[in-house]
């Protein structure tokens, strides 16, 4: 299963851990897709199809269904986050973590009986409990 790996770090590992010789360009050409849309997924940049996915599968020995469970993970992180418009209360604590592929995070946080959804930026990583400075230190990666 994809575990907390994104499907550009599965596809990353993939081509590191594979047979000597196995590169971004060799792969791509294998699956049929441009050295830059394959770049682009890697970095998180563009949606991975399943088309795309099953087209992979082949040249990277990594079953499709893996690389698309990473990116509905990833699409679903960065959706609880875009519907969280207010930051935790101050003393909530980290919950769950997940790095995204473009770089940035999503966290939860809790206080309470109640969850928190956030999308960090680029750079910052998540604290174990929010605070007023870690607040200020995300706002100013925006």
């Amino acid at each position: 299963m994809a575990s907390n790996r994104t499907a550009g770090e599965l596809i990353r590992e993939a081509i590191e851990n594979g047979p000597i010789g196995l590169s971004q360009k060799t792969v791509a050409r294998r699956a049929g897709i441009s050295e830059k849309h394959l770049s682009q997924i890697i970095r998180g940049g563009v949606r991975m199809s399943a088309r795309v996915a099953v087209r992979l599968e082949g040249p990277l020995g990594v079953p499709a269904m893996d690389l698309l469970v990473a990116q509905a993970l990833a699409d679903v992180a960065v959706a609880r986050a875009k519907l969280t418009s207010t930051p935790p209360p101050e003393g909530a604590t980290l919950v769950l973590c997940t790095p995204l592929p473009d770089g940035r995070w999503h966290a939860s946080y809790e206080h309470g009986a109640n969850e928190t959804h956030v999308l960090l930026p680029r750079g910052v990583k998540p604290a174990k409990t929010w605070t007023a400075d870690f607040q200020a230190e995300a706002e100013a990666g925006w």
